[in-house]
């Protein structure tokens, strides 16, 4: 079975967003390796130390927020071709705040699992129904 690895990362909300949302590329380890090699070539280029934030280039309180407009979209531009570069496939997961909350009595949410919880374990029932084969993989749909 190839291995396969994932960078997720989840939605900005304030609670009164309607959905809540994670995504991603997905690495098979080998392509993983060679891509974190180069992610920190990448940034030590321009100057930018791991972890990246977005947060980092805007607003007040950006450490990157005075990067010249180009340089920001040189650096942006490469790094979306390195991931599209070394990754198998992206996946996404978004949870229904309204269908969640209807869902799930508030002591289940407040005890058992919340909305952005219940994403990431549906990205791991996800893994656990994929085939072994890449094509399986690249055609494995999360669960509804």
């Amino acid at each position: 079975m190839l291995g396969m690895t994932s960078y997720l990362d989840d939605s900005v909300t304030d609670g009164a967003s309607g959905v809540v949302t994670i995504g991603g590329p997905v690495f098979s380890r080998i392509q993983s390796k060679a891509f974190s090699n180069r992610w920190k070539t990448l940034l030590g280029k321009h100057r930018v130390d791991e972890p990246l934030h977005m947060t980092d280039f805007s607003g007040p309180m950006g450490k990157h927020r005075g990067m010249y407009p180009e340089m920001k979209l040189a650096l942006f531009q490469g790094l979306v071709n390195l991931i599209n570069e070394h990754k198998s496939y992206s996946i996404s997961v978004m949870v229904s705040q309204a269908d969640f909350t209807s869902q799930l009595t508030k002591e289940a949410q407040k005890t058992l699992i919340g909305p952005y919880a219940l994403a990431f374990f549906s990205d791991d029932c996800r893994e656990q129904r994929m085939g072994a084969t890449p094509e399986s993989r690249k055609q494995s749909s999360v669960p509804d």
